[in-house]
């Protein structure tokens, strides 16, 4: 079970890089989320990981994962497959790539 926490608070930030990494390592996750994060569109909360608002909440979700081992195998494989399908390497640089085309494009 992996614990992500921003360093604002109220957490204004969208993502780090642990947020990508810790999917990518089959490590269930539990991270901080506000209105303002947006967290909630690269993952689903509670199907590929479960957030908090505040640190009580945090410690919660966290023993329920550590004492519930196919619900924590189950967010683990969740958002694993989320993260390899939409934000692996190769598809953000092409992605990325495929924007650059089109800014090109609509300049000519």
């Amino acid at each position: 079970v992996g614990l992500n926490m921003h360093l604002s608070y109220p957490s204004i930030e969208t993502g780090n890089a642990r947020l990508y990494e810790l999917p990518y390592r089959g490590v269930a996750q539990v991270t901080d989320i506000s209105e303002v994060s947006l967290v909630d569109k690269i993952f689903t909360p509670d199907k590929e990981i479960f957030t908090y608002t505040n640190l009580d909440e945090a410690v919660e979700k966290l023993n329920f994962l550590i004492e519930n081992k196919n619900e924590r195998i189950q967010l683990a494989l969740n958002s694993y497959k989320k993260a390899k399908s939409e934000y692996s390497h190769q598809k953000v640089v092409n992605d990325l790539f495929n924007w650059f085309k089109e800014i090109i494009n609509d300049r000519q």
